[in-house]
């Protein structure tokens, strides 16, 4: 039988949006400027909610310029090379899919946060990982 806590981790639609257009900006695929919303929005098959979340991410991160009536100006150009990604950890007794929407929120706004800084988030779930006996490595 399977362990029940390894399970895929779930990440949002606007987490996946901001991917693919980091990955397209890095790649060349745009220069200068990004498509318009309705092109991306038909391309990915996502809302416009959702692609301006991705794309005030990426603001928030420092990859784009957006103004209101003109067109969103990439910031950085090619190959992106930088430091290592940070990784964030988050331990839950519970699927997060399971838990009220507004803890969904605080998750994705922790996300959104922790990629603002350069840092991932990482979801661990399982009863076991908060017992009372689980070791933790403390900051001092």
């Amino acid at each position: 039988m399977p362990d029940s806590t390894l399970r895929p981790l779930k990440v949002s639609l606007i987490a996946e949006t901001a991917k693919a257009l980091r990955e397209g900006i890095e790649s060349g695929q745009w220069q200068g400027n990004l498509p318009g919303e309705r092109v991306l929005c038909n391309q990915w098959q996502v809302s416009r909610p959702t692609l301006r979340a991705a794309v005030d991410l990426l603001r928030r991160e420092g990859w784009l310029e957006v103004g209101q009536g003109r067109r969103t100006k990439i910031l950085v150009s090619g190959v992106r090379s930088g430091p290592s990604v940070l990784t964030v950890g988050l331990l839950s007794p519970e699927p997060l899919e399971s838990l009220p929407p507004t803890v969904m929120h605080w998750v994705d706004e922790l996300r959104g946060q922790l990629a603002a800084s350069g840092q991932t988030l990482q979801v661990t779930v399982g009863r076991g990982a908060l017992a009372k006996r689980a070791r933790c490595r403390r900051w001092r």
